[in-house]
């Protein structure tokens, strides 16, 4: 089903998809989720470096 969460597994250099099921466990307020979205930036530099390294994979 489109927009729905998947697990995707390696078996023998094959992707496989099964459904996920997503529980919720705790529930947040859209501030603090927003909160740490505005704490989970990446520098410049953070970023050029991961970038560099998914590069190199």
């Amino acid at each position: 089903m489109p927009g729905s969460a998947a697990i995707i597994e390696e078996r023998n250099s094959e992707l496989m998809l099964k459904p996920a099921a997503v529980l919720e466990i705790d529930t947040y307020s859209d501030t603090q989720i927003a909160d740490w979205d505005h704490e989970d930036v990446l520098t410049a530099e953070e970023h050029k470096r991961i970038l560099a390294r998914m590069q190199n994979l």
